[in-house]
């Protein structure tokens, strides 16, 4: 596992925010159920659970697998 930057969708701050061995932070999604769903069928891309530790809102944070 490792860490990558983001911005919080909600309040803008940048925050750390966690990723798989091997993959890089590809978008932030407020929405991570909807977004899973529609790339379902992408087998290099993953979603993280991730929280603002500002304003304490939960959001998604899409990884794409950079060794395929």
């Amino acid at each position: 596992m490792g860490t990558e930057n983001a911005v919080c969708p909600r309040c803008g701050k940048e925050v750390l925010v966690t990723v798989p061995s091997g993959h890089r932070l590809w978008s932030i999604v407020e929405n991570p159920q909807y977004d899973a769903a529609a790339h379902e069928d992408d087998e290099t891309l993953a979603t993280q659970m991730s929280r603002c530790s500002y304003c304490n809102s939960s959001f998604g944070a899409v990884t794409r697998d950079e060794r395929l």
